[in-house]
């Protein structure tokens, strides 16, 4: 399922096309197939053309790349921004929070730190290698 998530957004960035809300409640799966939706926050681009960071509105905080917020030290972001974003989906995913708390110390940890439960890097390795 992650490999597919991977290609539907591969597939927008071929076609130069940044979503720039990528989380769980944009991603729809039925009968085995993954579609992405929610389109209201695309934006077109350019290959190798950062887009400036003042033209995002209206993302969705916890799944912002550092380059989407007001606090991007650099002014500019790319197509990037969307796999940053289903790298914290994937986390999710994998962890299945029990609370809220527990997801803002497992997406605080992985935004600050760089680093995710022994839980996940046990039971999906693979994963935790995509996540990182």
């Amino acid at each position: 399922m992650k490999k597919r998530i991977l290609k539907c957004l591969k597939k927008l960035h071929k076609s130069c096309i940044i979503h720039r809300d990528i989380k769980p409640g944009n991603i729809f799966i039925k009968n085995d197939q993954i579609k992405i939706g929610d389109f209201g926050l695309a934006t077109e681009f350019q290959k190798n053309a950062p887009l400036p960071t003042k033209d995002i509105k209206g993302y969705t905080p916890s799944y912002a790349a550092p380059e989407q917020t007001k606090y991007n030290k650099y002014k500019t972001y790319n197509e990037k921004v969307d796999i940053y974003a289903a790298g914290i989906t994937l986390l999710e995913m994998c962890a299945c929070f029990g609370t809220e708390m527990e997801r803002y110390y497992a997406l605080n940890d992985l935004r600050n730190k760089r680093i995710i439960s022994d839980k996940i890097n046990n039971n999906y390795p693979e994963e935790a290698k995509l996540i990182i």
